[in-house]
């Protein structure tokens, strides 16, 4: 089946309740119009790609493409049927809506501006557990601004270093104090000995004040060891 970027263009379609809309800023290459670099945005982030496919079928063209139902001056608007991402897998939607799509040769510039999913996206994916609200109810902070800021400098503090550091920020006033994300598990700063001595900079400082604190430890790394951290984190009293 043969298909041009331009087939991807169905301008005053009407997209359905439950089909993914997204807004592109498009700049198109030279020698490309602006409709064909929508048309090329919608083809390669659903079902096209740069050549002909003899493996495409006419259910699969009917059914599954992406449609560019409007073009306002150079916002391009994309409708993509539901059943081309699999539920509560944010990666695999990114790579469609943006993925390669911005190393085109029919762009010259794109910016992904807005995204709207169906009803379906959000009751798999309802957010944090918590939210702003839970980060109040646990500091006991209702009527002004959460207070924070990241230890400096970013690396080389001990676990020592670094708890006064937490120490001294929260006594003053701080609510909360984080790692820097460059900070994890090096040989100046064990990852296990610095949350111990934090958490207890945590401690002495909410004996002093009569305040709720708290200290954010930054758990990157591979999934299981981050998993690991994360445990670590919650069996020593820990609640970030």
């Amino acid at each position: 089946m043969k298909m041009k970027y331009i087939d991807f263009l169905e301008i005053g379609y009407t997209p359905k309740e439950k089909e993914v809309l997204a807004a592109f800023y498009v700049e198109p290459a030279e020698n490309t119009t602006l409709e064909e670099a929508a048309g090329a945005v919608a083809s390669e982030s659903s079902i096209g790609t740069w050549t002909d496919l003899a493996t495409m079928k006419q259910s699969i063209w009917d059914e599954l493409r992406a449609k560019v139902y409007a073009i306002k001056d150079n916002v391009v608007y994309i409708a993509y049927p539901e059943v081309l991402f699999e539920a509560n897998n944010i990666p695999q939607f990114l790579s469609s809506v943006a993925g390669n799509v911005f190393g085109m040769k029919a762009v010259k510039a794109l910016r992904l501006l807005d995204i709207k999913v169906p009803s379906s996206f959000t009751e798999q994916l309802p957010g944090p557990a918590f939210g702003v609200k839970g980060v109040r109810e646990v500091l006991n902070v209702k009527n002004r601004p959460l207070v924070g800021t990241i230890a400096k400098p970013k690396i080389g503090l001990s676990p020592e270093e670094q708890a006064d550091v937490v120490y001294k920020s929260l006594v003053g006033g701080l609510d909360l104090v984080k790692d820097d994300e460059n900070l994890t598990n090096q040989v100046f700063s064990n990852f296990e000995k610095r949350v111990m001595r934090c958490l207890e900079a945590v401690q002495k400082a909410e004996r002093e004040t009569g305040e709720k604190k708290t200290y954010l430890p930054n758990i990157t790394a591979s999934t299981e060891e981050m998993l690991r951290r994360a445990e670590f984190v919650k069996k020593n009293g820990g609640t970030y």
